[in-house]
């Protein structure tokens, strides 16, 4: 990541026996894992990813809570991720120009 890119932290979080991937957007959006709206929620996610590399070169960086102890998610959402990176790279890459926001 080079000095003008942004970070955009991502952790997974418990509450009431549901896990939740929860997005530091400057207005914090999360997914579900456990619901049925989880993938209108990434729907959400995926537009707001969209609208955020218009304007600078993003990363997510997955931060591992010491709190959460579930390990399959921790593992997939490592993996997802790391995938999602890759794709917002090619994203970026292959977008025109004139529609990157100078």
């Amino acid at each position: 990541m080079n000095q003008e890119s942004k970070a955009i932290n991502v952790h997974l979080e418990k509450r009431e026996n549901k896990d939740y991937l929860v997005f530091g957007f400057e207005e914090v959006a999360e997914v579900c894992l456990n619901d049925d709206e989880s993938q209108n929620n990434l729907k959400s996610i995926f537009v707001k990813l969209l609208t955020e590399i218009t304007k600078y070169p993003v990363e997510l960086q997955f931060l591992e809570n010491p709190e959460y102890k579930t390990g399959l998610y921790i593992d997939v959402c490592k993996e997802y991720i790391k995938d999602l990176n890759k794709e917002i790279t090619n994203v970026r890459k292959n977008m025109p120009e004139k529609l990157k926001i100078q």
